[in-house]
């Protein structure tokens, strides 16, 4: 069911703005089958099996997240666990918890015979039949909802496959690796969205909400555009900073209530659209703006959805990665691992520091490098950084055999988080992360040798040495972790 948006998006946001609008969805019935449901998927905490922790989750979890905000839900959170207790789940405060298990097919490979049809130099059309293979792979996702208690809430299981056709000669060069590098992340988005549509499905009715942009400002036109981006945090702070500095008015307390609506903070939502109605009671132009159908269908938000508040202050909380200690000969390896995995958490919706301010902190206190801080307490090392979680890496292995016949570029490493809350270690893995080849044929070993070599000096002129092997060992590291799904930034 569709509501119909306000005139021509307001006349453009009231022609000093741009027409920005994004779209919310609640639920359209008040039969018991639709509110459960509309519960269940307001805040869903997706839970992926440990031998899924390579395949492209964060794309998986963001088309899903997308399919769901059609409906009025949403993705709160992705992890991969095993069937032990979650540790977060209290923290988190889902709505439900989405159990996925991906079982990934084979390549599979069949051929067929294309009519390819062609002009000879006398314009004749003449009609051959070439040799190809048709390549196609298979992604199988099964479902299993269930409350926060445990409490069994249905199952399905959905599948999706893409193909590619190469010429019968092409074909035998293409592996599982190649093709998954072009074909895996449209194959995880159709998955997932066919899995959004298997969920329960309550009946909905959408409605647009414009977001009010200043053509003239700068910070108004970046603000806009990074809600339309997904990073609505980032949104809000560029929108508090104009009205703190006396711009925008009722418009930015409009935007403001959007950005909480689209966090499901909805109680937030509605207090911000009155607060917005009531400041634009004497202006004109605001005639049209739907303030009390906003405010009412945030309440109603507020009154049937799980709240997102918990969820929004785990992610909030202030997060450090220390320096890695390293038993290795790697100069930048390490230093490299820390910066990838800062880099991820923030992805992630983790709220991490600077590691070149983190590292400034610490150094006031006579420590600079990763292995002095086994020495330390914990609980003065957060004071001194002002976390609440601290990071800690040890990476034991970081070398790249060059050796022409055989090439094994191997990081291994243990990542440990500690948390002030309870005052002790709440996550530890280790990880490894290894690519491998080799060849018997000596010219072969001789040209790779050369390849080996060149890729290794450029690694070390940018300061990212064995940088596609660190970057799958973050994503193992993490895959343990609560993550936001990313955004299209």
């Amino acid at each position: 069911m569709r509501a119909r948006s306000f005139p021509l998006l307001l006349a453009a946001a009231l022609s000093a703005c741009g027409p920005a609008a994004v779209r919310v969805a609640y639920p359209a019935g008040d039969s018991p089958e639709d509110l459960a449901a509309a519960k269940a998927l307001s805040q869903l905490y997706l839970v992926f099996s440990p031998e899924d922790g390579d395949n492209d989750l964060g794309t998986f979890a963001a088309a899903l997240d997308e399919g769901l905000r059609a409906r009025g839900g949403a993705v709160l959170a992705y992890r991969a666990a095993g069937p032990e207790a979650d540790p977060f789940l209290a923290e988190l405060a889902p709505s439900a918890v989405l159990s996925a298990d991906l079982t990934l097919g084979p390549l599979e490979r069949s051929d067929f015979e294309k009519e390819v049809k062609s002009k000879d130099k006398d314009g004749v059309e003449t009609v051959r039949k070439d040799p190809f293979t048709r390549l196609t792979r298979r992604l199988s996702v099964s479902l299993r909802l269930t409350g926060p208690d445990g409490s069994g809430l249905g199952s399905r299981t959905v599948a999706a496959e893409e193909s590619e056709e190469k010429s019968r000669a092409e074909a035998p060069k293409v592996g599982e690796s190649s093709w998954m590098g072009r074909h895996g992340e449209k194959l995880m988005k159709e998955a997932a969205k066919r899995a959004a549509a298997a969920l329960p499905a309550p009946r909905a009715v959408t409605r647009d909400r414009v977001l009010f942009v200043d053509k003239e400002d700068p910070a108004s036109k970046d603000a806009s555009a990074k809600a339309q981006d997904g990073a609505w945090e980032d949104a809000s702070a560029l929108w508090a900073d104009r009205l703190a500095e006396g711009r925008g008015g009722w418009r930015e307390v409009w935007n403001l209530g959007v950005a909480a609506e689209q966090r499901k903070a909805y109680a937030e939502a509605a207090r911000l659209y009155r607060k917005a109605g009531a400041e634009a009671s004497s202006d004109t132009a605001a005639a049209q703006v739907p303030f009390s159908e906003a405010a009412a269908d945030a309440s109603r938000g507020a009154a049937l959805f799980a709240r997102s508040e918990s969820a929004a202050a785990f992610f909030a909380r202030p997060t450090a990665v220390l320096p890695y200690s390293d038993d290795t000969t790697s100069v930048d390896g390490p230093a490299n691992l820390r910066r990838l995995t800062a880099a991820a958490l923030r992805r992630g919706g983790w709220a991490v520091a600077d590691v070149e301010a983190t590292d400034r902190l610490l150094r006031r206190h006579g420590y600079s490098q990763g292995g002095q801080l086994k020495r330390a307490d914990p609980a003065d090392l957060a004071a001194w950084t002002g976390a609440e979680r601290l990071f800690f890496g040890d990476v034991s292995e970081f070398r790249n055999v060059m050796l022409g016949f055989l090439g094994r570029r191997e990081v291994v490493g243990t990542l440990r988080l500690w948390d002030a809350g309870p005052g002790a270690e709440v996550y530890s893995v280790e990880k490894s992360a290894v690519t491998q080849d080799g060849t018997l044929d000596g010219a072969d070993a001789t040209g790779r040798l050369a390849g080996q070599l060149g890729k290794a000096l450029f690694e070390a002129w940018s300061g990212k040495p064995l940088g596609a092997e660190s970057a799958l060992w973050v994503v193992r590291a993490l895959q343990g972790l609560p993550l936001r799904p990313p955004t299209k930034r």
